[in-house]
């Protein structure tokens, strides 16, 4: 992610909005209270010659907590967005109190996705209220704690895991083609209701994010015309044997691959990928940049998209909301699908893609056949 801020500085920046119109007493000081506890927010990176570090700042002396006044929300938001976050920062989030329109205020957290992941936004978004609104903040255990276990592995168990994973593959799987790169949409959203799929899942003793991964497996195979197919797929790692991760502030996510070969029928695919994934857990923090090394030829990549299941508990308060981020492409891969449930029932389904690696059409015939995938196995896996 930080390798990306000399290309495409915003594509991992997100903004998440409170609303302050109910007070704006102490907010500066409510909000480096909670700094002083949270270390990601002052968390920065720096380049030296023996390569990239994240750095702590021991003290909250360099926060500063501007006070602006703009006609639009909209105006600050891209101008924030644009400044985005360079290796010269001392925190790679900051918060802003932006004044707009007739009177109206909005707190803004601005922060890399190297500091968090879907856990740590729901988490911290509830910290930050609790900060402003004057209650006790939550313990939460050192980020270290996770950077200690990922030293602790042992590459070349993982290097073995993975070649072994990767053995057999008869070639990449990438959708990239041709685009002009003309005008358009880079980001389709669509909410599916999927009625029958969790009595059919929890009888195969299988989770939704698994159905998600082979319906992706399955739309590759049609239009790539493979049997054989990977992808990148988010691992949460919030299992890990780490004390107190899930309560644990910080990006723990990676991307790793998922390989389906259609050799079996799907119930038996399913439950497959199921055991692979519990399998691959011990491995699942190897960077997919290497992963895609093993077991292929250096100078191809090994594919070219990645499905994201985020499965996480809402905010109650409503005065929290993240800014609109669906218009943006996508930010490393050719296609990226983000998959949310909305209920027991209901998927909201967002795929970002590249607009220069893939047309709009081509890309809206991926997403489509997604969708009527995943409705297709409603009817019956």
């Amino acid at each position: 992610m930080i390798s990306t801020i000399d290309t495409t500085p915003s594509s991992f920046v997100s903004q998440v909005l409170f609303d302050l119109s109910q007070g704006l007493d102490d907010v500066p000081d409510k909000y480096r209270h909670l700094v002083a506890q949270r270390d990601i927010l002052r968390s920065t990176f720096v380049k030296t010659e023996f390569g990239l570090f994240h750095v702590v700042q021991p003290s909250t002396m360099y926060i500063s907590i501007p006070r602006i006044s703009t006609l639009t929300l909209d105006a600050f938001l891209a101008v924030d967005l644009t400044r985005a976050f360079t290796l010269d920062d001392s925190s790679f989030a900051r918060f802003a109190v932006v004044e707009h329109g007739n009177g109206q205020v909005h707190g803004v957290l601005t922060i890399h996705h190297a500091l968090y992941d879907g856990a740590t936004m729901a988490m911290l978004t509830g910290d930050v209220l609790d900060a402003l609104q004057g209650r006790p903040l939550a313990v939460r255990p050192p980020f270290r704690l996770v950077v200690d276990y990922i030293e602790a592995q042992d590459s070349a168990l993982a290097e073995r895991y993975w070649t072994t994973y990767l053995r057999g593959l008869p070639g990449p799987t990438c959708v990239a083609c041709t685009s002009n790169a003309k005008n358009c949409a880079v980001a389709l959203v669509e909410t599916i209701q999927m009625p029958s799929t969790s009595a059919l899942l929890k009888r195969i003793h299988v989770g939704m994010a698994a159905l998600v991964s082979l319906a992706w497996a399955t739309t590759l195979r049609r239009l790539l015309r493979m049997d054989d197919v990977v992808f990148g797929q988010v691992v949460s790692n919030r299992t890990i044997p780490v004390k107190d991760v899930a309560r644990t502030l910080g990006c723990v996510i990676s991307s790793v691959p998922c390989r389906v070969t259609f050799d079996k029928d799907n119930v038996s695919l399913l439950q497959a990928m199921q055991a692979d994934n519990a399998a691959m857990l011990p491995y699942s923090l190897t960077k997919a940049t290497v992963c895609k090394q093993w077991g292929v030829d250096d100078s191809a990549a090994l594919f070219d998209t990645e499905v994201s299941f985020v499965n996480l508990a809402m905010v109650e308060l409503s005065a929290v909301k993240e800014s609109h981020t669906t218009c943006r492409p996508a930010s490393f891969y050719v296609i990226e699908l983000t998959v949310l449930p909305l209920t027991t029932d209901a998927l909201c389904i967002q795929g970002n893609f590249d607009p220069h690696r893939i047309s709009g059409t081509r890309a809206r015939q991926y997403f489509d056949i997604m969708l009527d995938t995943l409705k297709s196995f409603d009817k019956g896996i």
